[in-house]
């Protein structure tokens, strides 16, 4: 007898979870559900923030791209396996910022503005620690970050949206290796993360086109 849809779904997570399962179809984020969650958005400027994942992911995202991201059943056909992952990344709408730690880290999303490229601060480059190869992020008006499992509309409230021009930009994670107080805070002066975004210089530009975010 045929299983219902629902039954069909979890057989097929439970499957793609297990050693040497089948390689699956790549999903799209399409759905017919109605979002209803509102993201916080800045003004017009950078983001900072501390942003938790329990997937040992975080990404920069474009926020129309998984608009109809509304139910984990929906999230789950798009970002359960790498490879499914890396399709949005070569498309532009997803960067990762994968250090395979869970965690509440603190994120400084930087944007060039006004002709004035983002780059580290002088008081920034003592602490880096790791520093990814450029990716292409494609913008529709806007960029978002948080943990992978907040992608689209689950729990807006842990994301983060700034407004960001139409078109190609390129960019590149940096981790940092901030200092902490005794109670394991970061330093508010100091990012775990900063992410560095660009408008792209070359269309034939290089990018890295994998989940791992550094080398």
């Amino acid at each position: 007898m045929k299983l219902p849809s629902i039954a069909f779904l979890i057989l097929a997570i439970i499957a793609s979870l297990s050693a040497g399962c089948s390689r699956r179809e790549q999903s799209d984020v399409r759905s017919t559900e109605t979002c209803t969650g509102q993201f916080s958005m800045t003004d017009q400027g950078d983001i900072h923030a501390v942003l938790p994942t329990d997937s040992g992911m975080h990404g920069i995202w474009d926020p129309q791209a998984f608009k109809n991201v509304c139910s984990q059943a929906v999230w789950e056909k798009s970002f359960i396996e790498n490879r499914d992952i890396e399709v949005f990344i070569k498309a532009g709408s997803f960067v990762p910022m994968y250090v395979h730690s869970d965690g509440a880290p603190l994120i400084h999303v930087r944007i060039a503005r006004n002709n004035a490229k983002a780059a580290l601060l002088t008081s920034e480059k003592q602490y880096v620690a790791k520093e990814s190869d450029e990716y292409l992020f494609v913008s529709t008006g806007a960029l978002a970050v948080s943990g992978i499992e907040y992608i689209g509309r689950l729990a807006p409230m842990a994301a983060k949206m700034t407004p960001l021009g139409v078109g190609r930009w390129s960019v590149r994670v940096v981790e940092m290796n901030a200092p902490h107080s005794p109670d394991g805070k970061s330093s508010p002066d100091v990012p775990d993360f900063v992410v560095l975004v660009n408008p792209e210089s070359s269309p034939a530009a290089n990018y890295r086109q994998s989940v791992e975010t550094f080398n």
